[in-house]
């Protein structure tokens, strides 16, 4: 369950075992194209409609402790197309 919305997670394990050091987590800017890109996997496999619906739970793992991400939260799980996810995660840059 850890992992949900953290990808990345395993990549940091791996450092931390093999280096000792922690790295950090992403950016901001880097878990909104981490986002895009997972959503444009997905609607290679399912429709673009399922695809976003399915993203609104994981663009809400990945935004998670992020601060004053809460109302993007709320607006990402209203989304209906992949321009308007797009739009919304956006207006955190």
């Amino acid at each position: 369950r850890g992992v949900q919305g953290r990808p990345w997670l395993f990549e940091q394990i791996n450092d931390y075992l093999t280096t000792g050091q922690y790295k950090d987590d992403p950016s901001i800017e880097e878990r909104i194209r981490l986002i895009e890109q997972q959503l444009e996997w997905m609607t290679e496999y399912k429709s673009e409609h399922i695809a976003v619906l399915e993203m609104r739970k994981h663009s809400a793992w990945y935004l998670k402790g992020i601060k004053n991400s809460s109302s993007i939260r709320a607006q990402i799980n209203k989304a209906c197309s992949k321009e308007e996810l797009s739009a919304i995660l956006r207006t955190l840059l």
